[in-house]
């Protein structure tokens, strides 16, 4: 009882529908195999989580990341790579493969991907701490998180020029862009 108490209390900080039924247990914790990015990372038992709300540059080639290239730094996909890289390591340093996190699953989306929010072990949410920390971009197109408390993580990443806003502040912006269409 106590364990589903704090699943609803992290359910009402992180602004979801505490009705909604995902599609695997919130008594339950899953391990994590690997992070295949900085916006996907694949658990042993329930496969490959998108994360939900945000977006982070890409790693791999393929239109999305030409498309971001061509958009955001004169056809240079080396760069948007390099973010990429850079996100991906970013959330390496919280997640470690072996180790059990609470997922929270909000169904599929348009590409039929599981989307979901990831806490880690202080509770905290995972997307939410990436795009505070200015590894990923807010990208909200369901009520799946509060909004709010990520656009308002993004304005501070901005202000205080934490991370890729350090040194790719015109590529994110670019990007940014790229996302509202």
């Amino acid at each position: 009882m106590k364990y589903i108490s704090f699943i609803l209390l992290l359910l009402s900080l992180a602004g979801c529908d505490s009705s909604t039924t995902p599609p695997f247990d919130y008594e339950k914790t899953y391990m994590l195999d690997y992070v295949k990015d900085g916006d996907t990372i694949s658990f042993n038992d329930i496969g490959t989580i998108r994360l939900s709300a945000i977006d982070t540059p890409e790693v791999y080639s393929g239109n999305r990341m030409n498309h971001q290239a061509d958009e955001c730094s004169n056809g240079d996909t080396s760069i948007i790579k390099e973010m990429g890289e850079q996100s991906s390591k970013f959330v390496k340093s919280f997640v470690k493969k072996g180790e059990s996190y609470i997922v929270l699953s909000y169904g599929e989306d348009i590409y039929s991907r599981t989307l979901g929010q990831i806490f880690l072990k202080n509770g905290k949410s995972l997307n939410l701490k990436i795009v505070e920390e200015g590894y990923a971009l807010p990208y909200i197109f369901s009520e799946d998180i509060n909004s709010t408390k990520v656009f308002n993580a993004l304005e501070q990443a901005k202000k205080n020029k934490r991370g890729l806003w350090l040194n790719y502040k015109d590529e994110m912006e670019c990007i940014e862009k790229l996302d509202q269409r």
